[in-house]
């Protein structure tokens, strides 16, 4: 059993209650990864979920600049030799 803050009163309550004991709001289903210490709720996983796929859509751009960086860095230093 962990405690967890509500979110409407932000007191402590068990994250295994079904609602605040102290304001009566109710508590989000929460899910916890195996070998993970800290408690995701399902609204968090979606938003990162959606930030990888964001990442992934984007992908060979940051790779293309740290190339293109590098090619620079490589003129550069030949002009001065």
């Amino acid at each position: 059993m962990a405690l967890i803050a509500c979110s409407e009163c932000s007191k402590a309550i068990s994250d295994k209650a079904a609602s605040c004991p102290h304001c009566g709001a109710p508590v989000e289903p929460r899910i916890q990864l195996k070998g993970f210490k800290k408690v995701f709720s399902e609204e968090n996983l979606d938003r990162l979920a959606k930030n990888a796929d964001d990442r992934a859509a984007r992908g060979g751009a940051g790779c293309f600049r740290f190339v293109v960086l590098i090619v620079l860095i490589v003129l550069v230093a030949a002009l001065f030799l």
